[in-house]
C-alpha cells in the first residue's frame, strides 16, 4: 500500500496485519503531524478505521477528531470521503493538510467547475487520498455515480449530530447519507464524529446512518483547560464589563456571543470588534470570518450563526453577553475556546431577565406542549448554572451524565476571591411572601408583591393586604429577583414545570423561616468581574509565555511568514507549538523535531527561519553565561552546571533550554558583553518559567530567593 505523506516522502507498506498498520499510523503521527503520542481516544479510532470497523466517536471540541480519519487515509488503502456541513470547515482542513504536504481536495458549491474537474482527475488517479464533500453535493446524481465508481474504503461523517432532529443543528441533507453509503458495490467503513451527543442523538446517528455494530468511543466532556466563570450582572452594565475585560487581555483572540443582531452590532462598534450575524450579506460575513481567522482583528461579536466549523485553535476566551437557552448550546459555543489545549476562559454574563426572555420565546413558538416542556427543562438547567454554588465545570460535565472533580480555578472553587454575604433576613422575607401568596404565583408577581407594586392584579388577588406586601420596597427589583433565584438554586424554593411555573416552598425552607438556619450567597458583581479577569492567572498556562522575549520573537516571525504565504498564523505553527519551542529552545533541526507540532514537512518549510530566530535571541549553542558575576549572585552551592546537569534531567527539562557557561576566551570585549547580556536574560527567563523545578531540587531556598535572583539578573543587564 502506498500512502502519500509529506512532499517527497512516501510510505510503502508491505506488511499485513493490524500491528504493522498501527506502527505506520504512529510513524505518520510523528513525521507528518509532528506529535509524539495520540490524544485520548485517537488511537482507538484510528485502529477501528484501519481494521474496517464502523465507528461512533464522541470527542470534545479540540480533542483532535480530524487526525482520527486523516491518518487512516494516509496509511490505509483507497480513498477516504469526509462529509462535512460547512464550506469554511472544509477549506480549513484542506489548507492545513496542504501545509503538511498531504494531497487533499474539497467538493462543494464554492469550488469552480474547472477546479472541481481537476479535483476529480486527482482523485481518480490516486494522487488524492482524502476528499471533503458537502452533504448537498451527494444529492446530485452525477456526483454520486462518480464517487460510487471509485475505490472508496472509508466514509467519514463529521458533525454527525446534524442527522438527528433531536440535535441542535439538524440538517435535512444528512438524511440522504445512508442511501449514498448503500449505493457502493462494496460497502465502505463508516465513521461518525461529533463533539456533543445525548443518548437519543447517538441512537439516531447509528440508525439513520446505517452503522453496523459500531465501536463507540467516548472520551468524556471534561476539558480541563477551560476556566469557567459566571457573572450575574444587569444587561446595562455588561458592555462596560466586557470593555474592561478586553483591555485586561490585549492581543488575545476572543469571541463574544450575543442573542440579537442589534446587540451584536452595537457591542462590536463599542469595543472595536468584528461583527457577524445572519442578517449580513454573504460577502460581509465571509470577510468578517476571514479577518478573525487571520488575526486582522482578534475580536468578533457574533450571534449563534457564527462558530460551527471555525477551526481557529488559539481562541483564548469566549464571553456570552446573554445567557443561552440550553446547556447544549452553551457547551458548544464556549467549547470554541482553547482548542489548542492551552488555558482559555469561558465567561457567562446574565441575570434572571435572560431566563424570562427565553421563557417568553418558548411560549410564543409553535409546537406541541411536550416539546415545549423539554425546552423549558433545558432552560431551567441553564438558569441553574447561572446560580450554581459548586464547581462550574463539574456542573456542566454532570449535565451530560459524567463525573469529574472540582476544577480548582473557577470562582466557585476559589471562594476566597468572593466572600459570601449573609442573606438570611432577605430569604425569610421572600419565603414568607411565597407562603402568604398561597404558593400559587410565579417569580415575577412575587417580586412585585415584595416591592409593593400597585399592580391591579395584586389588588384583585388581595396580596396588597398581606403583611409581606412592600416588605422590600427599598430594594431594587432586580436584586429581589436574584434573591429568589438564589433560593431556588440552593433548594429552599422550587419552580413547578409547565408554561406558567409557580414558586413553592421546599422542606428545607422551614428551618430558615424559624431562624434555625442561615442562608449565604455571593452576589457581588464586581467581585465576579475581577474573578473572570484573573481566573487564568490562578494556574500556569499559555499566559506565562506571552510576555517572554523569545516567544514574542517567534510569534512575530510566525505572523510574518503567515502574511507571506497568505494563510492564518496558526497554520504555520499553533501557539502551543511556539510555547513548546520557547521551552525547549532547540538549536538544531534534530532538536526542532522534538517540538510538539513540528513534523518533517514544516521543519523543511519553516525550521531554519525559526532556528535562526532562536539563535539570535539566545545565542549560539556554545554561547554562555558570565561566570564570575553569576556565581556571585547565585544561592550558595548552586552553580550554572548544577542547573543544567541536575535540574534538567530530574524535571524533564531539555538541557539545551538552560543556558551554558560562557566561552569568552579570545572574544572581543564588545561581543563578550553582548553575549553576557543575552545569557543573563536567558537565565532569568529560565528561572521565571522553571522556578518550581529549581525550588523542588533545592528546598532550602524559597520563591523569594528566586525572585531576588531574577531581579538582580535584570539589574546586571541594566
Amino acid at each position: 500500500i502506498r500512502a502519500r505523506t509529506t512532499g517527497d516522502m512516501h510510505m510503502d507498506i508491505r506488511e499485513n496485519g493490524a500491528q504493522a498498520l498501527a506502527a505506520r499510523a504512529r510513524e505518520a503521527l510523528r513525521r507528518v503531524f509532528g506529535y509524539g503520542e495520540f490524544r485520548p481516544g485517537q488511537e482507538r479510532a484510528v485502529t477501528a478505521l484501519l481494521s474496517g470497523r464502523d465507528l461512533v466517536a464522541i470527542l470534545p471540541t479540540g480533542g483532535g477528531k480530524s487526525i482520527c480519519y486523516q491518518i487512516p487515509a494516509l496509511v490505509g488503502e483507497g480513498l477516504t470521503i469526509v462529509i462535512s456541513p460547512l464550506i469554511s470547515l472544509m477549506k480549513d482542513q484542506v489548507d492545513q493538510l496542504t501545509q503538511l504536504g498531504v494531497e487533499a481536495r474539497a467538493l462543494n458549491s464554492a469550488v469552480e467547475p474547472g477546479a472541481a474537474r481537476e479535483a476529480m482527475r486527482s482523485i481518480r488517479s490516486g494522487e488524492t487520498r482524502i476528499v471533503y464533500i458537502a452533504p448537498e453535493r451527494l444529492e446530485i446524481e452525477s456526483c454520486r455515480a462518480e464517487l460510487w465508481s471509485l475505490d472508496v474504503r472509508r466514509v467519514v461523517v463529521d458533525e454527525a449530530h446534524c442527522v438527528s432532529q433531536w440535535g441542535h443543528d439538524f440538517r435535512p441533507s444528512y438524511l440522504g447519507i445512508r442511501a449514498f453509503i448503500e449505493g457502493f458495490a462494496r460497502r465502505p467503513t463508516v465513521a461518525a464524529f461529533t463533539a456533543t451527543a445525548t443518548d437519543k442523538v447517538r441512537q439516531d446517528i447509528v440508525g439513520l446512518l446505517g452503522l453496523r455494530n459500531p465501536e463507540l468511543i467516548k472520551t468524556g466532556f471534561d476539558r480541563q483547560n477551560l476556566i469557567f466563570s459566571v457573572v450575574r450582572i444587569k444587561k446595562a452594565q455588561r458592555s462596560d464589563w466586557i470593555r474592561r475585560f478586553v483591555a485586561a487581555h490585549p492581543e488575545q483572540s476572543g469571541i463574544i456571543y450575543c442573542s440579537s443582531r442589534r446587540d451584536t452590532e452595537a457591542l462590536a462598534q463599542e469595543i472595536g470588534a468584528l461583527c457577524y450575524h445572519a442578517g449580513m450579506d454573504d460577502a460581509s460575513r465571509t470577510r468578517a470570518q476571514e479577518d478573525f481567522i487571520n488575526d486582522v482583528n482578534p475580536l468578533i461579536c457574533a450571534t449563534n450563526a457564527f462558530g460551527m466549523g471555525i477551526d481557529k485553535p488559539d481562541v483564548r476566551f469566549v464571553i456570552h453577553y446573554h445567557m443561552p437557552a440550553s446547556i447544549e448550546a452553551y457547551w458548544q459555543e464556549a467549547g470554541r475556546a482553547g482548542r489548542d489545549g492551552l488555558d482559555a476562559q469561558c465567561v457567562l454574563l446574565g441575570d434572571s431577565a435572560d431566563a424570562a426572555f427565553w421563557s417568553q420565546m418558548i411560549s410564543r413558538e409553535e409546537g406541541d406542549a411536550h416539546e415545549k416542556d423539554k425546552r423549558r427543562a433545558r432552560l431551567r438547567a441553564m438558569s441553574d448554572y447561572l446560580h450554581a454554588r459548586g464547581c462550574l465545570r463539574r456542573y456542566l460535565v454532570a449535565y451530560f451524565g459524567e463525573e469529574t472533580g472540582d476544577c480548582g480555578v473557577c470562582p466557585n472553587c476559589r471562594e476566597e476571591d468572593a466572600p459570601e454575604e449573609d442573606i438570611t433576613r432577605q430569604a425569610q422575607m421572600v419565603l414568607s411572601a411565597v407562603k402568604r401568596c398561597g404558593e400559587r404565583v410565579g417569580r415575577a408577581l412575587t417580586v412585585r408583591v415584595l416591592a409593593g407594586s400597585r399592580d391591579k392584579r395584586i389588588a384583585e388577588m388581595g396580596f396588597d393586604r398581606q403583611s409581606t406586601y412592600g416588605l422590600m420596597r427599598d430594594v431594587d427589583k432586580h436584586l429581589i429577583g436574584e434573591y429568589i433565584d438564589e433560593l431556588v438554586a440552593q433548594g429552599y424554593l422550587e419552580l413547578t414545570e409547565g408554561q406558567y411555573p409557580v414558586l413553592r416552598l421546599t422542606q428545607a425552607s422551614a428551618a430558615v423561616l424559624r431562624g434555625e438556619e442561615r442562608v449565604t450567597a455571593r452576589l457581588s458583581v464586581e467581585a465576579g468581574a475581577e474573578q473572570a479577569r484573573s481566573a487564568s492567572r490562578s494556574r500556569r498556562g499559555a499566559a506565562e509565555f506571552y510576555d517572554t522575549p523569545l516567544f514574542s520573537r517567534l510569534r512575530a516571525l510566525r505572523r510574518e511568514i503567515a502574511k507571506e504565504r497568505g494563510v492564518p498564523a496558526f497554520m504555520v505553527f499553533a501557539d502551543a507549538t511556539l510555547i513548546d519551542m520557547a521551552r525547549r529552545a532547540p538549536r538544531t533541526p534534530e532538536e526542532m523535531l522534538n517540538v510538539s507540532g513540528v513534523g518533517e514537512r514544516k521543519l523543511s518549510m519553516y525550521g531554519e527561519r525559526f532556528l535562526a530566530e532562536i539563535r539570535a535571541e539566545l545565542g549560539a549553542p556554545d554561547g554562555g553565561l558570565m561566570q564570575s558575576r553569576l556565581e556571585d549572585e547565585a544561592p550558595a552551592g548552586v552553580a550554572a552546571r548544577t542547573l543544567r546537569e541536575d535540574v534538567a534531567p530530574a524535571r524533564a527539562i531539555p538541557v539545551q533550554a538552560i543556558p551554558t557557561r560562557a566561552r569568552a576566551e579570545g572574544s572581543a570585549a564588545e561581543e563578550e558583553r553582548r553575549r553576557d547580556r543575552r545569557m543573563v536574560s536567558d537565565l532569568a527567563l529560565f528561572l521565571r518559567t522553571h522556578g518550581d523545578a529549581f525550588l523542588a531540587e533545592f528546598p532550602e531556598y524559597d520563591a523569594g530567593d528566586v525572585a531576588r535572583l531574577v531581579a538582580r539578573l535584570h539589574e546586571l543587564n541594566g
